[in-house]
C-alpha cells in the first residue's frame, strides 16, 4: 500500500498504476462464459448417463428417459446454486421418482 510520501512523489498514485484495458475484462468474461457453458454440457451430458444407468438397472422403459431428462432441467434450474439438490446423483433419482 502506498502511504501520503509516495503520493507526493508521483508513485503509485491512480493516475501512474496501470489499469485493466476493457478489452480484458471482456476476454475474462468470455473465458468465465466459455467455462460455464462447457460444465453445464459436461454436466447434461453425465445427467443422460445416469438416467440411462438407473432406468436400467430398474428395468424401466426407455420411452420415459427423456421426459425425466427435461423434467431434470426444469427442476435444476428452478433450483438456487449451491443448494445440494442441485448435483445430477441426487437430482435424478428424485426426478425419476417424481414422475412415477
Amino acid at each position: 500500500m502506498a502511504t501520503d510520501k509516495d503520493y507526493h512523489k508521483g508513485i503509485n498514485t491512480p493516475k501512474t498504476e496501470p489499469s485493466q484495458t476493457p478489452t480484458v475484462k471482456i476476454n475474462r468474461q468470455n473465458f468465465t462464459e466459455l467455462i460455464c457453458e462447457s460444465n453445464e454440457k459436461e454436466l447434461l451430458n453425465y445427467t443422460r448417463i445416469e438416467i440411462s444407468r438407473i432406468f436400467t438397472c430398474l428395468n424401466l422403459p426407455p420411452s420415459f428417459k427423456q421426459l425425466v431428462y427435461y423434467k431434470f432441467i426444469k427442476i435444476r434450474a428452478a433450483l438456487k446454486p449451491g443448494t445440494k439438490y442441485r448435483a445430477p446423483e441426487r437430482l435424478v433419482p428424485l426426478t425419476d421418482i417424481h414422475l412415477k
